[in-house]
C-alpha cells in the first residue's frame, strides 16, 4: 500500500512515533553497518531489510555523538493515526455515496482533476483510497459550495430552481394557462386555420403583458424602494464624513458646509436607475424621503440631493437624458414667488 498526504489538514487523534519510541532493547548495533555512498547501487532494487531495528540502533548511538544533534524524542520515524487504519478508508463507490453523486461522476471529476476532489490517502489495489475523515470534510466543503447551497435550497424542485424562483415560475404558469386555455376567446386561435403571425403576435403581447405587470410579485416595490433609500443615505454619510476628514487636515480651509462631494457608488445608482425605469411612481416617493432625510441629518438643500442623485443614474444608469429631466424635474421644488 502506498501513502501519499493530499492536503496540509491536521489528522484527527495523529501520534507522532519518535526514534526513543521505536528502539528496542533487543536490537544489537553491532549486527547492522554504515555504508559508503560509492557502495549504494542507485539502479538497483531497494533491499528488504530484515533486522530494522539494529541498523536504527546504530543511528542513534551515531546521534549520539554527534554535537548539537537533536534528542531521539525529537526525532520522528513515523506518524500514526486511526483515520489511516484499513478499516476507515474508503473507495469510489462509499465516496460518491456520501458527496450525493454518482461513482461515474466522481470518476469524471477526478480525470478533470478538480481540485475540489482530495487527493486519496492511499492507493490500495490500484484503487484510490480516502480516509473517511477526509471524506467527510469532501462532503461538508460540497454542501457549502455554491452547488451545494443551490440544492439545499430547491428543496427538490424539479427543475432545481429556488423557491423563489420557482414561486415566479409557479405564479407565471398558472397565468398563461389561464390567459392560453381558460378564455375562450384566446382559446380559439389554437384551430389551426387561426394560427398566423398576427393572432402568435397577439397572444404574445397578451403573455408579456402579463409579465410586466407582475414585477412587484418578482421584486416586491416597497422592499425594493426602502432598500435603495437606505443605501443612498449610507453613501451620503460617508461622503461627508471623507470630506470632514478632509476639512480638519491642517493649512484646509474649513468650508460652511460638509456635504459639498456627495456620492453615490455604481451598483446603488445602476439600481435606482432601474427603479426609477420599472417603477416611477414609487421611485418619486422614495426619491422625496431621501431628499427629506437629508435635509434632516445634514441640511442638505433638496436641489443639491436631487442633482447628486441625477448625476449618478445618468452615468451609472440606462435613462435617456430626456426621461431623466423629465423625471427629476418633477421632483423638483417649485420656485417660490416673490
Amino acid at each position: 500500500m502506498s501513502v501519499s498526504v493530499s492536503s496540509f489538514r491536521p489528522a484527527r487523534a495523529a501520534v507522532t512515533v519518535s526514534a526513543a519510541d521505536m528502539l528496542d532493547r533487543r536490537a544489537d548495533a553491532a549486527r547492522a553497518a554504515v555504508l559508503d555512498v560509492a557502495d549504494i547501487d542507485a539502479a538497483a532494487p531497494a533491499p528488504v531489510v530484515e533486522n530494522w531495528g539494529d541498523h536504527l540502533a546504530l543511528w542513534a548511538a551515531h546521534q549520539a555523538e554527534r554535537d548539537g544533534a537533536l534528542p531521539l524524542e525529537r526525532c520522528v520515524v513515523d506518524l500514526a493515526t486511526p483515520e489511516l487504519s484499513g478499516a476507515q478508508l474508503i473507495g469510489v463507490p462509499e465516496m460518491a455515496e456520501l458527496g450525493g453523486i454518482t461513482a461515474s461522476t466522481l470518476r469524471a471529476y477526478i480525470s478533470r482533476g478538480n481540485s475540489e476532489v482530495p487527493q486519496p490517502q492511499a492507493l490500495v489495489g490500484g484503487r484510490d483510497q480516502w480516509a473517511r475523515a477526509v471524506a467527510d470534510d469532501w462532503v461538508e466543503a460540497r454542501r457549502r459550495s455554491y452547488d451545494g447551497v443551490r440544492a439545499v435550497m430547491s428543496a427538490g424542485d424539479r427543475d432545481q430552481l429556488s423557491r423563489g424562483a420557482a414561486e415566479v415560475r409557479d405564479h407565471f404558469a398558472a397565468d398563461f394557462q389561464n390567459t392560453l386555455w381558460g378564455r375562450p376567446d384566446v382559446r380559439k386561435r389554437w384551430v389551426l386555420r387561426a394560427r398566423n403571425e398576427d393572432s402568435v403576435r397577439e397572444i404574445a403581447d397578451a403573455l408579456a403583458w402579463n409579465v410586466a405587470t407582475s414585477l412587484d410579485r418578482v421584486l416586491p416595490t416597497h422592499l425594493l424602494g426602502s432598500t435603495i433609500e437606505g443605501a443612498v443615505l449610507h453613501d451620503f454619510a460617508e461622503a461627508i464624513d471623507l470630506d470632514r476628514q478632509v476639512q480638519a487636515r491642517p493649512r484646509k480651509p474649513v468650508r460652511e458646509k460638509g456635504w459639498l462631494h456627495l456620492w453615490v457608488s455604481r451598483p446603488v445608482a445602476a439600481m435606482l436607475d432601474w427603479f426609477i425605469r420599472h417603477h416611477p411612481e414609487s421611485a418619486h416617493h422614495h426619491i422625496g424621503e431621501i431628499t427629506r432625510e437629508a435635509h434632516t441629518r445634514w441640511e442638505i438643500p433638496a436641489e443639491d440631493t436631487l442633482y447628486t442623485l441625477r448625476q449618478a443614474v445618468a452615468m451609472d444608469g440606462k435613462l435617456t437624458q430626456e426621461d431623466a429631466e423629465s423625471f427629476f424635474a418633477l421632483l423638483t421644488p417649485p420656485e417660490k414667488n416673490d
